[in-house]
């Protein structure tokens, strides 16, 4: 049975979420500069900001598209005509 591609991207969403919030609770405690900081780059920098997030975005609807065309065409292949016993 074929994994559903919709879950999976789930599953990477929540893993990058996780990531993040462990991202900054590390920074939190580690970093010289301050929190802070990166949020307002964030808005600062938005041009670069939105690229990347475009760019990801992109990468995993890619991704996703190309996962679901290869479970259809698994799914309508045409058994063989010819059978070897």
């Amino acid at each position: 049975m074929p994994a559903n591609p919709f879950m999976f991207v789930v599953l990477l969403m929540k893993i990058a979420f996780g990531g993040l919030v462990g991202w900054l609770v590390f920074s939190a405690f580690t970093s010289p500069l301050p929190l802070p900081y990166y949020f307002k780059n964030i808005f600062i920098r938005w041009r670069a900001t939105l690229a990347t997030m475009l760019g990801v975005a992109l990468v995993v609807a890619v991704y996703v598209m190309l996962q679901a065309m290869a479970a259809g065409l698994e799914r309508r292949a045409p058994t063989p005509a010819i059978r070897v016993t």
